[in-house]
């Protein structure tokens, strides 16, 4: 959160999040290890998918973003 809020972005895509915030404006796919998190002045549009196991994708400011998550066990 430190580095979000030193270089000030709008939206950040994370995998594997250390800790969830239930006070941050994000979505998280069904297992929580991906991550879009609306974190500047651009709320979510539309949450596009977040039912599936590791993808989640939503719009923002008109752009879809797509976050996943794929383990190191698929290999």
């Amino acid at each position: 959160m430190q580095t979000v809020r030193e270089v000030n972005v709008d939206l950040v895509l994370i995998s594997e999040p250390y800790k969830h915030l239930d006070s941050q404006l994000w979505i998280t796919d069904s297992s929580a290890k991906a991550v879009i998190w609306s974190c500047g002045r651009f709320p979510f549009q539309s949450i596009i998918n977040n039912t599936e196991t590791g993808f989640v994708a939503a719009n923002v400011d008109g752009i879809c973003f797509y976050s996943c998550y794929a383990p190191p066990s698929l290999h």
